[in-house]
């Protein structure tokens, strides 16, 4: 009994997986056929890879320029939401002050609001201002969309993590920032690990207001990779895969470089050296 639940078990766990990967790698395989094997149905599974398509889309200088908007934007974006999402959370889970629950509440509202609904208003503002098409919009754009959830998702690792730690290191004769950036900032490293990946993945991905609100200078990759795939003769499956596949390796590369310090930052801390 107790080996057929475990196959049943592993079995779970396949399927799992299975219905998880499968259209990542199905964009992957349409990445590395040809137009023809792209198009064809029944779908082709035998086939001769190719990076043409890659190269197609890399050969384009204005794709170059694309990802390194979208990476500039997207790195400061989530650097400005870190520093304001620490500071904040941390303000709303130690700290009592007048208008504290009416605050929060209205900073998780307007995370509720879609981005949709400034767009006519601030279109009309920013050409009248000149900063339409400049990285710099779209930077406080990202930012003021994500703090809202980011405060909140710091405020709750922050209230995990026992007073009487930064109490301890108080008595020890750390000052109040000491004890912040010595002992709570280490302890809540995951949480700044999780709060920096979902702001990246947001910037990163963001389409809308980088379409409405660039034209040359500051397209994003998102964008430009749309005046790609979409021609007159429809839509190119093959580059429209590789060019979603080259999307994701940045935030791939950004979770495999930072998640050990999810793990580590779960011991670091919390016991006096």
């Amino acid at each position: 009994m107790t080996v057929a639940r475990a196959a049943g078990g592993h079995l779970l766990y396949l399927l799992f997986f299975v219905w998880t990967l499968f259209p990542i790698v199905w964009l992957l395989l349409t990445s590395l056929k040809t137009r023809l094997d792209a198009f064809s149905i029944p779908p082709v599974w035998l086939f001769v890879p190719t990076l043409k398509n890659y190269g197609q889309i890399l050969w384009i200088s204005e794709v170059a320029r694309a990802f390194v908007n979208s990476l500039v934007v997207s790195a400061t974006s989530t650097l400005l939401v870190l520093l304001l999402a620490v500071m904040g959370g941390y303000a709303y889970s130690r700290f009592e002050f007048p208008g504290k629950r009416a605050s929060a509440f209205v900073l998780l509202v307007t995370r509720m609001f879609p981005p949709v609904v400034i767009v006519p208003s601030m279109f009309r503002l920013l050409r009248a201002t000149g900063l339409y098409d400049s990285l710099g919009l779209l930077t406080l754009l990202y930012a003021s969309f994500t703090v809202s959830f980011s405060v909140w998702m710091m405020k709750a690792f922050f209230d995990e993590i026992p007073c009487h730690i930064e109490e301890a290191a108080l008595v020890d004769g750390y000052s109040r920032p000491g004890a912040f950036w010595r002992v709570t900032l280490p302890i809540a490293a995951p949480g700044v690990v999780a709060t920096a990946i979902f702001t990246f993945v947001l910037a990163w991905n963001e389409f809308l207001f980088a379409f409405m609100f660039t034209s040359q200078r500051a397209k994003t990759a998102p964008v430009e990779f749309v005046g790609i795939i979409l021609r007159e003769t429809g839509v190119e499956w093959h580059l429209m895969a590789a060019g979603a596949c080259l999307l994701m390796l940045p935030t791939l590369a950004l979770s495999w470089v930072i998640h050990r310090y999810f793990v580590r930052g779960l011991g670091l801390g919390a016991v006096k050296g």
